[in-house]
């Protein structure tokens, strides 16, 4: 006959099982408590995966781009443009013809995909931080990009 044993577990409780039992109990109770730290290593990457679903590349994109789109619209006004070559470029006259062709350049930006590798630093930030506020380094990338449509006719 199989011998039996007694195992304590909480509230001071007795049960009388097999030593088979006994055994199998023990060896899935060290097994539970050495995996322990593994599972709650997955559980946390389940958790980061699902933070970083919130910000899909298509919404990272999307954000961006009515973000670079707003700032071209504020381009295209006339005064602001002016007032931004003045003060950015030292332009205080540009001829109508240059102003033109500088918005048709412009309204050709406004509807150009979103260049994925020069707005890399700004996705990196917004998946790393899971956020979409934006510093005040990333804000430059915007404006360097409508400076360089801005520069091709700067000293023609």
């Amino acid at each position: 006959m199989e011998k039996s044993v007694c195992i304590y577990l909480h509230f001071d409780e007795c049960f009388i099982i097999s030593k088979f039992i006994a055994g199998m109990l023990i060896n899935f109770l060290r097994a539970r408590q050495e995996l322990s730290p593994i599972l709650c290593d997955i559980a946390a990457m389940e958790n980061q995966a699902a933070l970083a679903s919130k910000w899909s590349d298509e919404t990272i994109i999307d954000l961006i781009r009515n973000l670079r789109n707003d700032l071209i619209k504020d381009f295209l006004d006339e005064r602001y443009l002016k007032e931004y070559l003045a003060n950015s470029f030292g332009m205080r006259e540009v001829s109508n013809v240059k102003i033109e062709f500088l918005k048709k350049e412009l309204k050709s930006l406004l509807i150009a995909p979103v260049n994925i590798s020069h707005y890399q630093p700004v996705i990196e930030k917004i998946r790393s931080s899971d956020t979409a506020s934006l510093s005040e380094g990333n804000e430059q990338l915007f404006y360097a990009e409508v400076d360089g449509v801005l520069k091709t006719y700067m000293y023609e």
